[in-house]
């Protein structure tokens, strides 16, 4: 009997997703890193106390919300609740093998009782 132990399967599933997700993420990233945070960060050089702290909270929102779309965009695409919630085994079918020539003698019709004297005569 061959059981799940000494076969692993694999899933079937590529890791072209994470992938995919991965370098969009990178994408996304490098544009709000060039669109938002170096100037912000130039800003900040030449900012006075007051304008520092909004510059501050800003910046931490938006890396903080970038952090959350990677952890999230991860465990969607990795599919870690398969690990916490697998889904139940289903039980294994087992073929049952009948006899060929046992069927057939039992769907085999007998031919009909001839006279004694035999066919034709």
């Amino acid at each position: 009997m061959v059981t799940r132990e000494s076969h692993p399967r694999s899933s079937g599933r590529s890791h072209w997703a994470v992938v995919a997700f991965l370098f969009t993420f990178v994408i996304g990233l490098i544009l709000v890193c060039y669109l938002f945070l170096f100037p912000a960060l130039e800003a900040f050089k030449k900012a006075t106390p007051a304008e520092k702290a909004p510059l501050r909270a800003w910046s931490t929102l938006l890396l903080a919300v970038m952090l959350f779309i990677l952890l999230a965009g991860l465990m969607l695409t990795v599919r870690f609740g398969r690990f916490f919630f697998p889904r139940p085994d289903v039980p294994r079918i087992h073929t049952k093998h009948v006899d060929a020539w046992a069927e057939a003698g039992k769907r085999l019709e007998a031919p009909k009782a001839e006279d004694e004297t035999g066919p034709g005569e």
